[in-house]
């Protein structure tokens, strides 16, 4: 099983999206000299520091360049020490992370050129990026050459905003170890709507039921616990407790709003755990001839505002599956048998929805899945220099399902088996440093951002993925103020003039939206662009998902500026402040 989590893991991320690992680097805990974090590297400290606290990591891509700063307290202007600075440049796939030291003092060296994002982080404190004075704020990026040295990069941290209370069950007896998060809602595009996002430092009850809530910016918060929805524990399907809001609803949209000021505790946010009734869902599995097959996994997925929880059920020697103690809510039930993972095997999905009452004879019913096949290609004048067998292509029907994928074939053919019904995200993984994935084509039609409907058990054919190393499109300039001045606190958000590309209601996997900072001069750059049209506006604030939001699109494109992009094309604009509504 451990392989197989490091293998769903290891192909989560395909080439239409490329985050990349951050390089750990921690303090020596009475020093406040640097420790390496590295696999296979023996834990020693270094000498104690004498002067700013150093990247001491050694990255893949190295210049000469250098950052300094100091981090401070934004209330009392006291050093902070040991607060975590870290750097990350996505146009070279280049990030690193050290800690203050006993001054707030840090330096970044060996640095290569680029324009480089920079964040702090210290718990209590908030998070900021660097030009931020709260988190949804414009940030600034520092533009570094080879062999500068940028220095007084200075940051003062505000204490955050603190939410402290007790929950108690239905009898007022304290509960302890149960998970509590301030949550906010935000867009999530790979969702099509609005849900609840924890924020800010979480944690469980002690054992007189309090919890504190910190790292919080100003604002409005749903404080909710959360809950594994599927109990083993006997007696079955009696009363339990179920995840409550705040001031002790077990209904969302019955929640009370907590608002909470930046450097200030909001107490006595008290609650008791809401009681509902839990349920059985239970079922057979059986094979496409219809027998029951006792060997199959079997798992129950439920999603609610802290995340998602998968959890293994029982499967007895008739195929039968029983899940006992199911609170209320929306499941994904899964089966497999086999090597379903690398496509040998096969599988079975069913959406449910968990009500007051037992759910009985389910059936899963186990198939082969819809088939992929086609050949990786290259765009026109365009040669690869790396090997086929580098390469995986990885679909999956959604995030939280399990991705299929397979190799590609030393004459760059492939075959993705047991995919899931539905609209499939499809990609590839693998792919070295400025190769990206030109297009997708299903036969002759273009498939824009590699989705498209895959029936149940059909074979789709003449699947082609073009591949480029060729230069990407290039959007950059500034922003000016209603008076035509420049500014130089903004944000850029680039998307897609073609709405059936922007979230609607429904599941869509494919970012329609780029986001750009300016740099210190407030000129804003956005690189690997892939040729289209596109709306580009400046924004003075962005929340989490805004630029994914389907009516923030829409307000947005009646004031964007149009713009059209061909392959390695650079555009110069000068875009119009857009100004914030109701924040």
């Amino acid at each position: 099983m451990t392989a197989i989590l490091a293998f769903v893991l290891a192909i989560l991320f395909p080439a239409w999206l490329s985050p990349q690992p951050l390089q750990h680097v921690a303090a020596h805990p009475d020093e406040g000299a640097l420790w390496t974090a590295g696999p296979q590297q023996s834990q020693t400290p270094s000498q104690p520091a004498q002067g700013p606290a150093r990247d001491t990591k050694a990255a893949a891509k190295t210049g000469s360049g250098e950052i300094r700063g100091r981090v401070t307290d934004a209330d009392t202007g006291e050093p902070l020490r040991r607060a975590r600075v870290s750097l990350s440049c996505a146009d070279q796939s280049v990030s690193r992370a050290v800690r203050s030291n006993l001054e707030g003092r840090f330096v970044f060296d060996r640095l290569p050129a680029c324009r480089w994002s920079m964040s702090v982080s210290k718990p209590s404190y908030l998070t900021l990026a660097y030009g931020q004075t709260r988190p949804s704020e414009s940030s600034r990026l520092i533009e570094l050459a080879d062999g500068q040295t940028v220095e007084k990069l200075d940051m003062a941290l505000p204490r955050g905003g603190v939410i402290t209370g007790r929950v108690t069950d239905d009898l007022g007896d304290p509960v302890a170890q149960v998970r509590v998060a301030a949550m906010r809602r935000a867009y999530s595009y790979t969702e099509g709507h609005r849900r609840l996002v924890p924020v800010g430092n979480g944690g469980e009850t002690d054992d007189l039921g309090r919890f504190r809530l910190s790292g919080l910016a100003a604002g409005t918060y749903v404080v909710g616990t959360s809950f594994t929805p599927v109990f083993w524990a006997r007696p079955e399907n009696g009363p339990a407790f179920v995840p409550t809001y705040y001031p002790g609803t077990p209904h969302v949209a019955e929640a009370q709003a907590v608002t909470v000021q930046t450097g200030r505790e909001r107490a006595g946010t008290d609650f008791a755990l809401a009681v509902g009734r839990t349920v059985s869902v239970s079922g057979t599995v059986v094979d496409s001839s219809g027998r029951p097959h006792p060997t199959a996994t079997v798992s129950i997925t439920y999603s609610e505002g802290s995340g998602s929880i998968r959890l293994g059920v029982p499967v007895e020697a008739g195929g039968q599956f029983r899940a006992t103690n199911v609170v209320p809510g929306e499941y994904m039930l899964s089966a497999q048998v086999g090597e379903w993972y690398t496509g040998e095997g096969e599988s079975a999905t069913l959406p449910i929805s968990v009500a007051g009452e037992d759910i009985t004879g389910l059936t899963l019913v186990l198939g082969g899945g819809a088939r992929l096949i086609g050949r990786v290609e290259f765009a026109e004048g365009v040669s690869p220099d790396f090997a086929a067998t580098a390469l995986r292509v990885v679909t999956s029907v959604e995030v939280a399902s399990l991705p299929r994928s397979s190799g590609v074939r030393g004459d760059w053919s492939f075959e993705v088996r047991i995919v899931d019904a539905g609209r499939n995200r499809f990609s590839a993984s693998g792919l070295p440093a400025g190769w990206w994935i030109a297009a997708i084509f299903v036969g002759d039609r273009a498939v824009p951002d590699g989705v498209f409907e895959v029936r149940p058990g059909e074979t789709v054919a003449g699947v082609r993925i073009v591949l480029s190393n060729r230069p990407r499109a290039v959007l950059s300039g500034n922003a000016i103020d209603e008076r035509g001045r420049p500014i130089e606190r903004y944000k850029v958000v680039v998307f897609s003039q073609d709405r059936s590309r922007w979230p609607a209601g429904g599941q869509s996997f494919a970012p329609v939206s780029v986001v750009s900072s300016p740099d210190l001069r407030g000129e804003f750059k956005v690189s690997n662009l892939r040729p289209g049209q596109y709306f580009a506006v400046a924004v003075e604030y962005l929340d989490q998902g805004d630029e994914f939001d389907p009516e923030f699109l829409d307000r947005w494109s009646r004031r964007a500026t149009r713009v059209e992009l061909a392959e390695g094309s650079q555009v110069t604009v000068t875009l119009k402040i857009v100004k914030a509504e109701g924040r």
